[in-house]
């Protein structure tokens, strides 16, 4: 079984997100594939806690000689996201690279178990500084070495944590509501498909059903899908890219609003070679959900 996580998703994207042709037969499917309403767009579900109520067992405290690293970690991910947007000119995924260097060795004395991945990622990250090719890191053992680093975090930081099922095409167990704070998002894939998670955090002025207001953006863009999403929200982070049978997480601090977890990926790509051109993204056959930070 191969894990992955959410730094390398083997093919740089623009955000991650849907091409223009997969953007054409998602619109042309979501009629009958992608029924929307504010009864269904918040999936039931739970996220366990670290210092508050929360169903499942609390989050096991770090201690505080690690809080450096998980703090760092919040910001690992977000720099991800720009590494891997196709968009992204060499000199600043050089530029990227370093400062994800320098957040990964922020912690001095790394828990020992994390000692082999964190060399592992900073030699890669070592050699994207040097070249902007991210390919050093889309090979196999940085790839582990992200996902264990990120399921590290999940475990231990004492972060909000949502454990969710990839499905084809659902996310299943994702709450209603979040506390505001550091979340992490770690999800396994239970479909055929390759799966990720883009976090968009919707605009004070949309109202109504998030998830509608979201496929409406991308039923009616256009030109770049992305760039229609801007129209309503803004993109926090992007990852948990997950490949058959694998696990991948993803990190972030939420603030009060209302957000959405899409997944941008067209139906049929198993993660291996190139995705298909002329297939429906996930987000327009029904994998979105919204909910709420308070």
């Amino acid at each position: 079984m191969r894990t992955e996580h959410s730094s390398p998703p083997r093919h740089r994207q623009h955000r991650g997100l849907i091409p223009a042709t997969v953007l054409a037969a998602a619109v042309l499917l979501m009629p009958a594939c992608a029924k929307t309403d504010s009864k269904s767009s918040v999936a039931s579900g739970s996220a366990t806690t670290s210092g508050r109520a929360g169903s499942g067992t609390t989050a096991k405290r770090v201690t505080s000689g690690h809080r450096e690293l998980c703090d760092a970690w919040i910001d690992v991910d977000k720099v991800a996201s720009q590494i891997f947007d196709e968009s992204t000119p060499p000199n600043e995924i050089k530029a990227d690279a370093l400062r994800m260097n320098a957040l990964l060795t922020r912690d001095q004395d790394p828990p020992t178990e994390l000692t082999a991945p964190l060399g592992t990622l900073t030699s890669a990250l070592a050699a994207v500084a040097a070249g902007g090719d991210t390919s050093q890191l889309e090979a196999d053992s940085p790839t582990v070495a992200f996902s264990t680093l990120g399921n590290w975090v999940h475990d231990h930081c004492g972060f909000t944590k949502v454990d969710l099922t990839f499905r084809d095409y659902a996310y299943e167990g994702m709450p209603a509501t979040l506390p505001e704070g550091p979340v992490s998002f770690k999800g396994t894939s239970q479909g055929q498909n390759a799966h990720m998670i883009v976090l968009i955090r919707l605009n004070k002025d949309v109202r109504g059903d998030p998830v509608k207001a979201v496929t409406d953006a991308i039923k009616n863009a256009t030109g770049d899908p992305f760039e229609a999403l801007t129209k309503v929200g803004k993109d926090v982070v992007d990852g948990a890219f997950t490949t058959p049978g694998g696990t991948g997480s993803v990190t972030a601090r939420l603030t009060r609003g209302t957000y959405v977890i899409l997944c941008p990926r067209p139906v049929g790509y198993t993660g291996a070679g190139a995705p298909p051109e002329n297939a429906p993204a996930h987000v327009m056959v029904g994998m979105i959900k919204g909910f709420e930070v308070a």
